[in-house]
């Protein structure tokens, strides 16, 4: 749609198609700023300002909508800058830290979690491979997204360099292979770029001049693929999807069996969407989670060891019940909901439980 747009200026319904399009992927964090950063600067490069200055007056009035219509706890551009998000009282990192974060980041999704994500299979069976291998298809990503920028598609090289920029930022942790799900697609066309520039560049080795290197970025490889283009374009997706298709076929039965704290949680939100009103609101660890299984509006609780402040915020959100899981991933309910119910038994009473682990309803009798 931008490359039509481009082509008929003056169809304004196109363009602005286009602009709202392009805001969509706000509400999806890290996708959608690192969406946002690389459509700008694109437009910019591609010197289609009008673009880029819309894209920007859209988003920031989405921004203001999206700020007014929901509760924002912390801004997520200063999440990234936590010592730990589960755990906002511990403040943020210092430049040293953060230069840590980055470097460990680096080293982790180079030498580990992009050749797992990309060939699964082969990692498992190979394991020894994994880094250097790691270290080559970052390479040729790499050099995939450096030529992208000299070409039409350099949305594409843009919109991986800044999502992987926030990758880098994000807690250590926190590194896996499921957030580059969202780019798979993207950083496989670059490792193809990046393969063909190679191969190209092999090719004119013999006549290495300053005019053959520029031309060696400049000029498209999608605008004439050679058989030896072709060649590799098939082969490396056949590669990736065979690896892929197998380990999921591998892993298929696995993934279908739920672990008892998930099992437990989805319980007990089935049962708030058989027994509660419409109108209620649910306090949960997965408010997101809790919508889609139980149809109820729901609030995450506030990460903070002040029981007062845990209370209150409930409170001032009108909430009916509280789903009080037992996730074995994470302790936030321990650490910040439990002592607050603990404190102010008088605030519900349980109306649904399971065990083996503990996980509750509590419907809310005092607000």
């Amino acid at each position: 749609l931008l490359e039509k747009s481009y082509k008929s200026p003056q169809n304004k319904w196109l363009f602005w198609g286009v602009i709202f399009l392009s805001v969509l992927p706000m509400n999806c964090r890290s996708i959608g700023m690192a969406y946002s950063g690389a459509f700008i600067v694109a437009n910019c490069f591609n010197k289609k300002y009008r673009y880029a200055i819309a894209h920007f007056g859209v988003l920031m009035v989405s921004i203001v909508l999206f700020k007014m219509l929901t509760s924002w706890n912390t801004p997520y551009v200063l999440q990234l800058l936590q010592i730990n998000t589960y755990d906002p009282e511990q403040g943020y990192a210092s430049l040293s830290e953060m230069i840590s974060r980055v470097t460990k980041n680096i080293a982790n999704y180079s030498s580990q979690i992009l050749p797992d994500a990309l060939f699964p299979s082969f990692i498992i069976a190979n394991h020894g491979v994994a880094k250097p291998l790691g270290v080559c298809l970052s390479l040729l990503i790499g050099l995939g997204c450096a030529r992208s920028l000299f070409l039409p598609f350099r949305l594409v090289g843009l919109y991986c360099i800044f999502y992987c920029g926030i990758l880098s930022l994000w807690q250590v942790q926190w590194s896996s292979g499921r957030f580059l799900a969202g780019i798979m697609p993207f950083l496989a066309f670059l490792l193809f770029i990046g393969i063909s520039t190679v191969w190209e560049g092999i090719l004119k080795a013999k006549h290495r001049t300053p005019e053959m290197l520029k031309a060696l970025f400049v000029n498209n490889p999608l605008s004439a693929l050679s058989k030896v283009h072709l060649f590799t374009l098939w082969v490396l997706a056949l590669l990736i999807i065979f690896d892929n298709v197998g380990f999921q076929l591998q892993f298929v039965d696995k993934r279908k069996r739920l672990s008892s704290d998930w099992i437990n949680f989805f319980s007990c939100a089935d049962w708030i969407r058989q027994n509660t009103p419409k109108d209620a609101i649910i306090v949960s660890r997965k408010a997101e989670h809790v919508y889609l299984r139980s149809n109820r509006q729901g609030m995450l609780y506030q990460f903070s060891r002040d029981k007062e402040k845990v209370i209150s915020d409930i409170k001032n959100h009108h909430a009916s019940y509280i789903l009080v899981d037992g996730f074995f991933w994470t302790q936030t309910t321990q650490r910040y909901l439990y002592p607050a119910l603990s404190a102010h038994q008088e605030l519900y009473r349980i109306v649904y439980a399971l065990r083996n682990p503990d996980t509750f309803v509590l419907q809310i009798i005092e607000k």
